[in-house]
């Protein structure tokens, strides 16, 4: 039985039937505290009548006491890929199975070792990441004794203090989805075992926050249904008012915070698409008591509430408050963000303007956010998230956005998290935002389980497209693993380089300044939400630029307590 390896790099998607291209000879780098990233394509040509693959062993060494972690790189089906056939964006456009999901092998401090075995034909891959510092990586595989492979790869390590990235990384976090993954109570210790290890994965992305449901969030569902309650807050009712306990809150806050999410999201007061009605608000609920008189009642606020119903305004003027007083001192304002709706239309302008401006008042000195397309909402909304494809509308009306999202909607010429999109488009954010001045980014898709408006669960490891209703990736980036684990994807991994490139980028401005960057990470000056796209290769080479420039200007400043080396052999 005859193998073939290929060192690979981090941007590229294996597939099975395209030999990949090797990796440069050239050396990994990255700053103190980061990760390092290849791939090991490999396959085997498996004689007659043989009953199964070849187990080979790998092993990889790291110099130093750096964390290395190797993962299998399962291929997962693409029923909808791409609703265009513009192999200009995508990778592959018809119903096939791509590289995404990353299974765990193994982990360990400064080396890891397991089996490796064909899992399908063709091209096989393997993901390896190296936290540094790490002066040099070594990959070997054997056939019992005998050494089959061995590569050494240089790394060059920047021992600098890069901080974190001044941008808000948000992400909308499906607890119900989780829940009903599991078949597990909402806020059972199940429960929270499962939200625990996506919320490391969260933070692990590069997100500062993911959406706290205080109360439902009133997001993809169809208009007259709802999900299923995952209100965080015990709300009661007495003749002196309205009360509430946050208890389960708190237990939620201490959660997130210790994974590093230091900034919270909280969930519309009004519904998607317009700011119509009130979101489901459950009065009588006890909070700890796992959906103890949620699970088959309607909520006392909902879609048969008006937004502007004298009621729901009486006690959306209580919450609000107390919510403060709740919230604030945990995160502090500034790193607090609060919605009205989600992407209102045209035609729901008269009733987001109502809505909102009966709470208005209750909200001053905080941040407002809300998705928006259409820029005829520009006076009403504090802060508009506008999606990336609407940029130029925005432009046209005297408005640059700093903050931005995207969804199923960008889907032609923009950077996403679509599975069939190449890495070049998942890294490019980086350089992108930084460019932009993007203060802020947003993304629905982070665990989203359910079909299309909610209607019933999927199954995430042959389901990657919501039933058919969006492309491939986008409803999630993050798979449900076993024993309430989650695994990550390639694509997770792939943007979450990319918010480690923006923050050096940051970095590099407080040393070299702004024009100097924008000249390495864009030369030609192409770069915007819909143009740019260089090759990996090309990428690679701009960030690698960076990178010394960086190291250079510490370098040269002797007198800067920041002073660095840089490592390598």
């Amino acid at each position: 039985m005859d193998h073939e390896f290929i060192v690979v790099d981090d941007l590229t998607k294996i597939y099975p039937d395209a030999e990949p291209e090797p990796r440069s000879s050239d050396a990994l780098f990255g700053t103190t505290g980061s990760t390092v990233a290849f791939q090991v394509a490999f396959r085997s040509h498996r004689q007659p009548r043989t009953p199964s693959w070849k187990r080979l062993s790998l092993r990889v060494n790291s110099s130093g006491s750096s964390n290395v972690a190797v993962s299998h790189v399962a291929l997962q089906p693409a029923r909808c890929p791409s609703w265009r056939q513009d192999l200009d964006d995508y990778e592959v456009v018809a119903p096939t199975l791509i590289p995404d999901l990353l299974i765990p092998l193994a982990s360990g401090t400064g080396s890891a070792q397991t089996l490796i075995f064909e899992k399908h034909t063709g091209w096989n891959a393997i993901w390896v990441e190296v936290t540094l510092p790490s002066v040099g990586v070594d990959v070997e595989i054997y056939d019992g004794e005998t050494l089959l492979f061995h590569t050494h790869i240089d790394v060059d390590v920047l021992q600098a203090d890069i901080p974190r990235a001044p941008v808000s990384h948000l992400r909308w976090f499906h607890h119900d989805c989780i829940a009903d993954h599991y078949g597990v109570d909402m806020w059972s210790d199940d429960h929270w075992r499962a939200i625990a290890t996506q919320m490391e994965a969260s933070a692990s992305l590069g997100a500062t926050s993911v959406m706290m449901p205080l109360w439902t969030p009133p997001l993809d569902v169809q208009p007259g249904h709802y999900r299923r309650a995952t209100q965080l807050l015990g709300i009661s009712q007495t003749d002196e008012g309205y009360s509430f306990d946050f208890s389960l809150a708190r237990k939620w806050v201490s959660l997130a915070q210790s994974h590093g999410l230091h900034q919270v999201e909280l969930p519309p007061f009004f519904t998607q698409w317009g700011a119509t009605s009130a979101a489901a608000f459950y009065v009588g609920y006890a909070p700890g008591i796992p959906e103890a008189n949620t699970r088959d009642l309607p909520p006392t606020f909902g879609w048969d509430t008006d937004a502007t119903q004298r009621e729901f305004q009486q006690f959306l003027a209580a919450l609000i408050p107390a919510v403060r007083r709740f919230i604030e001192p945990l995160y502090g304002a500034d790193n607090v963000f609060w919605h009205m709706s989600d992407e209102p239309r045209p035609e729901h302008l008269r009733s987001y303007q109502v809505a909102s401006g009966a709470v208005t008042d209750y909200l001053e000195d905080t941040h407002i956010i809300d998705a928006l397309s259409d820029p005829q909402y520009l006076p009403y909304v504090q802060t508009p998230v506008v999606a990336t494809s609407e940029i130029k509308q925005f432009r046209s009306a005297g408005v640059e956005p700093h903050w931005v999202y995207y969804c199923v909607s960008q889907s032609t010429g923009q950077a996403n998290q679509f599975m069939a999109q190449s890495g070049v488009h998942h890294r490019i954010q980086g350089f992108q935002f930084y460019k932009m001045r993007v203060r802020g980014f947003l993304h629905w898709g982070l665990n989203f389980y359910y079909s299309q408006w909610s209607l019933r669960l999927i199954d995430p490891m042959a389901d990657t497209d919501a039933g058919g209703s969006f492309p491939s990736g986008d409803p999630f980036i993050i798979y449900p693993g076993p024993d309430y684990s989650t695994y990550l994807s390639l694509r997770h991994r792939m943007i979450a380089g990319a918010w480690r490139d923006l923050a050096l980028a940051h970095y590099a401005e407080t040393l070299i300044g702004r024009e100097r960057v924008l000249a390495i990470i864009d030369p030609d000056a192409t770069i915007d939400y819909d143009t740019g796209f260089p090759s990996a290769a090309e990428y690679r080479a701009r960030l690698r630029t960076l990178f010394d420039a960086v190291a250079q200007a510490l370098t040269n400043d002797v007198h800067s307590p920041r002073q660095m080396q840089i490592h390598s052999i």
